[in-house]
């Protein structure tokens, strides 16, 4: 087969969890490929070894083959392949046998091969240009320790000199032999009172500079340890505050006389959280107790129906045609006490008749029990296990007093005003976004906003009240900046424009105009 082609290399980026990589070049044996994984931070080069770390398939398919990983090449590496044969020919040609005129032309691509490979050796090494007319030696001197080589002063040759560095450490160490000369050529000098004097309040300074924490330094200004944990005329100084003040000054304790702490504000957003999740719990808890957590719709084809404890409890038998329909009713022993059903029947001419399991009663009748005809109407089934086991049947009409619940029509209302207690999980669902400008408070609750740029984070139709989470994604450390409706801790901007993964809750206030805004530190995936 022909070889079309000059390359005998191919390098991916890794991710993580590709594992499978195409080498897309004819080579005859699983071992002419070489695998190398780079750290690409560093370059630093790991051989791999066949069988251990990959395997290899497609050997002398002209398309070439693929090279599977062992373990994918994670972000930050960079898998290469290069093709890479033996200098060897393996090829015997007998004389008077028939001519092998495929191993030939397979013996002629190895050729070519190994002469791409040195092509590709020559192309990474050290070469005059095609232009060059110089005739210069480039063989290299012999290694000598803590040398460097030059181009000699003719041109003509590489030599050996001294090591820059080496040059400049010696140069140090001569400076400072000089240095220790002087001093002591100096100490025959007799100084002046005066000198002395100077000297020492030189010194002097210099360490209050530094260290001193009980007042200004010179004129106005304070010594670095005391702008960093504070001291006399910086702590509890307005206008002022140490750099440990800023952080960890206690709850609603000031710094400078206006601002506060780090510490201040992490307590506040730690309180509002947890506010937002205790009402958040609450309202979950109260929303609706009188709900029930799921319709099936039955037709007078189904009848009769078993209810199955467990499996049933909480259900809304929905009857969709005219004609009489049977339920028979759980051991109310293996129902339990409270399982509730409902049967919401379409029309007057619906005889709807309720089976006793048992021992059971309904409504205190022991035996079969059929409901009065009322068009539209829901019937409430709920277990009572005092004995005798009861199952206690009454009408939407009467049941519905007090609850919060009414009906207009074949319309069902719950008021949540009044206090509810849900017994099943509550969702929302939650919303994809990749612009923060778009958090449309009345088309979701929950957002997972992953940003593609630089974005604001700025909420529409901001409803008093309302509350929620925006799971933060920023893939690229982009910018994240406000509205002026949003209020938000001083760090919280600056955290999340790291890149990262952020948990952010939002809650509305009473004036429907303003929406808090808190979250956690980047979290560890």
């Amino acid at each position: 087969m022909t070889l079309s082609t000059t390359d005998n290399r191919i390098s991916y980026s890794g991710n993580g969890s590709t594992a499978g990589f195409s080498f897309p070049y004819l080579f005859f044996a699983d071992a002419d490929l070489a695998v190398i994984l780079v750290v690409d931070s560093t370059g630093a080069e790991t051989p791999q070894t066949i069988t251990t770390h990959y395997t290899v398939t497609g050997a002398g398919v002209a398309a070439g083959g693929t090279v599977a990983m062992v373990t994918a090449p994670a972000s930050g590496e960079t898998l290469v392949i290069i093709r890479k044969e033996q200098f060897t020919q393996g090829l015997d040609l007998v004389e008077n046998d028939p001519f092998p005129s495929a191993s030939v032309e397979q013996q002629f691509d190895i050729l070519t091969m190994l002469s791409q490979q040195l092509d590709d050796r020559v192309d990474r090494s050290m070469t005059l240009s095609d232009g060059d007319t110089t005739g210069v030696d480039l063989t290299l001197p012999t290694p000598v320790a803590l040398k460097t080589f030059r181009w000699n002063a003719g041109l003509t040759a590489l030599e050996q000199t001294d090591d820059p560095a080496v040059s400049a450490a010696a140069a140090v160490v001569s400076a400072a032999a000089a240095l220790v000369s002087e001093n002591a050529a100096a100490a025959d000098v007799v100084l002046t009172n005066a000198d002395v004097v100077l000297t020492n309040a030189d010194v002097v300074q210099s360490q209050n500079w530094a260290t001193k924490t009980d007042g200004i330094v010179d004129a106005t200004d304070y010594a670095s340890k005391a702008w960093s944990i504070g001291g006399t005329g910086v702590t509890d100084t307005a206008g002022k505050g140490a750099a440990k003040e800023w952080a960890t000054e206690v709850e609603d304790n000031t710094v400078d006389g206006s601002g506060y702490s780090a510490l201040h504000h992490s307590a506040k957003a730690a309180a509002q959280a947890s506010a937002a999740a205790a009402s958040a719990t609450a309202s979950a808890a109260s929303a609706a107790s009188n709900l029930f957590s799921k319709v099936t719709a039955k037709a007078t084809a189904d009848s009769p129906y078993t209810v199955v404890s467990n499996t049933d409890d909480g259900t809304l038998f929905v009857v969709t045609m005219d004609g009489n329909v049977q339920f028979t009713l759980p051991d109310i022993d293996t129902a339990g006490e409270g399982e509730r059903y409902g049967i919401l029947r379409s029309g007057a001419s619906n005889a709807l008749t309720l089976v006793r399991n048992g021992t059971d009663t309904i409504n205190g009748v022991a035996g079969t029990y059929t409901v009065e005809a009322l068009d539209g109407t829901l019937i409430l089934i709920v277990a009572d296990d005092a004995s005798p086991d009861n199952w206690i049947v009454i009408p939407w009409t009467q049941a519905k007093s007090g609850t919060g619940l009414s009906q207009a029509g074949s319309v069902i209302s719950l008021d949540l005003t009044s206090d509810q207690s849900w017994t099943g999980s509550q969702r929302a669902t939650t919303v994809a976004l990749t612009d923060g400008t778009l958090l449309d408070m009345n088309s979701a609750q929950d957002w997972d906003w992953t940003p593609a740029a630089a974005d604001v984070l700025s909420f529409t139709n901001i409803t008093n009240g309302q509350r929620g989470m925006i799971l933060l994604n920023n893939p690229s450390a982009y910018a994240i900046t406000k509205a002026a409706a949003v209020h938000c801790d001083a760090d919280f901007l600056s955290t999340v424009s790291a890149a990262g993964v952020y948990a952010c809750w939002y809650w509305t206030d009473a004036s429907g105009s303003i929406v808090y805004v808190g979250g956690s530190p980047a979290l560890a995936t």
